[in-house]
């Protein structure tokens, strides 16, 4: 019952992706590409709205919350100075907490 949701979804997002992809390629405005890209990105959304609405509605208050959970996930937090280490950083914690020294220049 579900697959033929989630494919008919996916056809239709497809689609949507497809003309989006030709309308940027077609040389037409800037601002009339953006604007109706916008609007295709919207429908993208209620496709997506719509298959979770009636996946929602076959399921328990229970398994609706787990549902929930693997349909959005956190987002993952962002690094503000790539890859650099976290105990040193005046930014990634409260400098002098844990005993982390208050520079954010390593020890020599």
């Amino acid at each position: 019952m579900w697959g033929n949701v989630f494919e008919e979804a996916a056809r239709a997002e497809a689609d949507i992706r497809k003309r989006i992809d030709s309308l940027e390629r077609c040389g037409a405005p800037e601002l009339e590409v953006v604007a109706q890209v916008g609007d295709w990105q919207r429908e993208i959304k209620a496709v997506r709205e719509q298959r979770d609405a009636f996946v929602r509605a076959t399921l328990t208050e229970a398994m609706q919350l787990k549902y929930d959970s693997l349909r959005s996930p956190a987002r993952p937090s962002v690094m503000h100075f790539g890859m650099h280490d976290r105990l040193l950083c005046g930014l990634c914690k409260k400098p002098g907490a844990l005993g982390a020294p208050i520079s954010t220049q390593p020890k020599e």
